[in-house]
Parts: structure tokens; C-alpha cells; sequence
């Protein structure tokens, strides 16, 4: 590989760390290329990817973005990156999961917004529901307090209408 090449591919790297809100550093050996290609699948589907580099092509990478220093120091061996780039808890769930049906993918490290991630922190940002469900709920709490309202507002004419109904009655009885 020649230095322009290695310049490209340097470049490359600085982009996905610019459009990536978080990554997770994992080692892959020892995993086949359809085991691979299955992450790849199942990451893509959440707006993230996974993708081999040079250890040595993403430190210099790094140095241009401080968020992701903490990479660093974990770049040895056999080295993935899954980039998150929409949906963090679908992209982490997926490397979760693929972890532990894969005893030999290893997670090194997780970082997000330059801070690094423990496997605790991982697990709790795995288990929050997905984008579309939480705005779902926060729609059903906003509109939740029109609606009681509107049932109020429709009782009012409803318990009049019921009145001259029962008026109506008695004066027909009594009449």
C-alpha cells in the first residue's frame, strides 16, 4: 500500500469519525467471513457499520479528532471498529448480541462523545427502546392531557342533553 493510498484510507477513517456519534473497538479473530458479514447485516439496519482498518492508519486518524482518543491505547491485534452513527442502543444491542453468540468477538472498548463506556454502560444504553418507541411515548404524554380535557369539555353538553331528556320526560308524565 502506497502513501496516497494510506492517505485515502487515513481520510476515510476521519470522516466516519466525524458523521459517528459513538464506536465500539472489538477483535474479531478467529471469526469467519460469514460471521462477519452477519454483523455487518445486522448493524446496517440500525444506521451503523462495521469496518477493519490498520491499527496503525487509525491512531494517526485519531489525532484529528480528539473524541475518540480513548481508542488509542486499545488499538492492538486484530481490530473492528463498529461505527454508530443513528441509533446508539440498536447499534450497541446489535454488537452486544453478536458478542455473545460469538465467544470470540472481543469487545476492547466503547466510546461516546469522547468519554469511554463501561460494559455496564453499554448493557443499560442497550436496554433503553428504540428512537421510534421513545418518541412514540413522549407523543402519548403530550397528547394525554388534551384528550382528558376533550372528554371533559364533550361531558358537558352530553349531561345537559341528558338533563333535558329526563325534563322532557316528566313533563310528558306529569302533563
Amino acid at each position: 500500500m502506497n502513501t496516497a493510498e494510506k492517505r485515502e484510507l487515513v481520510g476515510q477513517l476521519g470522516e466516519r469519525m466525524q458523521r459517528a456519534r459513538a464506536c465500539v473497538l472489538a477483535e474479531y479473530r478467529r471469526l469467519t467471513v460469514a460471521d462477519l458479514t452477519s454483523l455487518r447485516r445486522s448493524l446496517d439496519a440500525h444506521g451503523a457499520e462495521f469496518k477493519i482498518a490498520k491499527n496503525r492508519l487509525t491512531k494517526i486518524a485519531v489525532k484529528d479528532h480528539p473524541d475518540f482518543a480513548p481508542l488509542s491505547e486499545h488499538l492492538r491485534g486484530p481490530t473492528g471498529i463498529a461505527w454508530l452513527y443513528r441509533d446508539l442502543a440498536q447499534g450497541i444491542k446489535q454488537v452486544l448480541d453478536f458478542q455473545k453468540e460469538h465467544e470470540e468477538f472481543k469487545i476492547k472498548i466503547a466510546v461516546m462523545h469522547g468519554t469511554s463506556l463501561t460494559p455496564a454502560e453499554m448493557k443499560e444504553i442497550a436496554s433503553l427502546p428504540s428512537k421510534e418507541v421513545l418518541l412514540a411515548r413522549l407523543i402519548g404524554t403530550l397528547i394525554a392531557p388534551h384528550q382528558r380535557l376533550m372528554g371533559v369539555l364533550q361531558g358537558v353538553p352530553r349531561a345537559l342533553v341528558v338533563l333535558l331528556a329526563a325534563l322532557q320526560a316528566k313533563k310528558e308524565k306529569s302533563g
